[in-house]
């Protein structure tokens, strides 16, 4: 059977090495995981701009041999164009956290990328969740910098 393939739109090898382990103690034995991280774009989304190249280099990709696709970024960029022209599932880890927290009853999201803002609130109001929504909160400092270190994320 094809893996599931899990695109990190950003170069992040490291991020990608996460995802993917997080992805396999989840599932177990019941998929296998391939990651895929972008060869050309920014270490990690922290603007609408690097939001939409990462939309645009994602929804280009030339995605072949896989059971399904995981868009591994909140802002899911590229998947909605994938989603469009492939044939296996495509889910964008934003979408399915944001409609996986509204079936619980309300929720809010905490980032550190508050130049993504009005991009975060566009999405919430695309999956016609507002009336779920208690809004964005956002980490002081540079995201860049919070996001070096990785370890703590990672599941022991």
């Amino acid at each position: 059977m094809n893996p599931i393939l899990l695109i990190n739109p950003n170069t992040s090898q490291a991020t990608t090495q996460m995802m993917v382990e997080i992805a396999r103690s989840s599932l177990g034995a019941r998929a296998a995981i391939r990651g895929l991280t972008m060869e050309a774009g920014v270490p990690m989304i922290v603007g609408e701009e690097d939001l939409r190249a990462a939309t645009d280099a994602v929804g280009a990709l030339d995605v072949a041999n896989c059971c399904g696709v995981i868009v591994a970024a909140f802002g899911d960029p590229g998947a909605e164009a994938l989603r469009r022209r492939l044939t296996v599932p495509v889910v964008g880890i934003g979408e399915a956290a944001m409609r996986e927290a509204a079936q619980h009853g309300s929720f809010g999201i905490a980032t550190t990328t508050p130049a993504l803002a009005a991009s975060i609130a566009s999405k919430v109001r695309q999956f016609g969740l507002e009336d779920r929504f208690t809004g964005t909160r956002f980490t002081t400092g540079d995201p860049l910098l919070l996001g070096q270190d990785l370890k703590p994320w990672r599941r022991r």
